[in-house]
């Protein structure tokens, strides 16, 4: 049978990061960005806009009328904006446990499965929504501010992501929200 042999990289990934950490997330994101901003070959992001409204149609089995109707209207209200913004690879599931530390230090990001060709913004989002929810779910500014600003000291934020930013952090949730409620339904049906 096919095999592979990789060499084991050092590392854990990590429950509820510090700053430390997540400033070395941001850092690397900025870095992935940057040096993939020339790549050629693009993969289509499986996440998309068509994505949430595919979703939305197969969920419609499962949800009271009044639900589908909310999450249709958000949807809408998502994708009302259109934004040319800076794009290139993007890792789209950059999320704690696909990050391995030793200490405060990143020896490792694994798991690119996701990875396409979609506004860098959205990949911030991404991240900033996993590494920096506190126990109530709510953002922790300060961690949010750790990874944005290690993020901009090596990639700026141009003045249409930072107006895009609110939007595309809504577009990351509701990515969350969407596959969240498909996983329920695909568990129960």
């Amino acid at each position: 049978k096919p095999y592979v042999i990789l060499p084991m990289l050092k590392g854990q990934p990590i429950e509820n990061p510090n700053m430390s950490q997540c400033r070395a997330i941001g850092h690397y994101l900025a870095k992935l960005h940057l040096a993939t901003e020339n790549f050629t070959q693009k993969q289509s992001n499986p996440f998309d806009q068509n994505w949430h409204r595919r979703t939305l149609l197969e969920l419609k089995s499962s949800l009271a009328a009044q639900a589908i109707q909310q999450l249709e209207q958000h949807f809408s209200e998502l994708y009302a904006q259109h934004f040319e913004l800076p794009s290139g690879i993007i890792h789209s599931d950059l999320f704690r446990d696909n990050a391995l530390f030793v200490g405060d230090n990143l020896t490792g990001v694994i798991d690119y499965y996701f990875a396409c060709f979609e506004d860098y913004l959205l990949d911030v989002a991404t991240t900033v929504l996993d590494w920096c929810l506190n126990d109530q779910n709510n953002l922790d500014g300060q961690k949010m501010n750790a990874i944005l600003s290690a993020y901009s000291s090596v990639r700026h934020f141009n003045e249409q992501e930072k107006l895009a930013w609110p939007t595309y952090l809504a577009r990351a949730a509701f990515r969350f929200y969407l596959s969240r409620l498909l996983a329920e339904q695909k568990a129960s049906g």
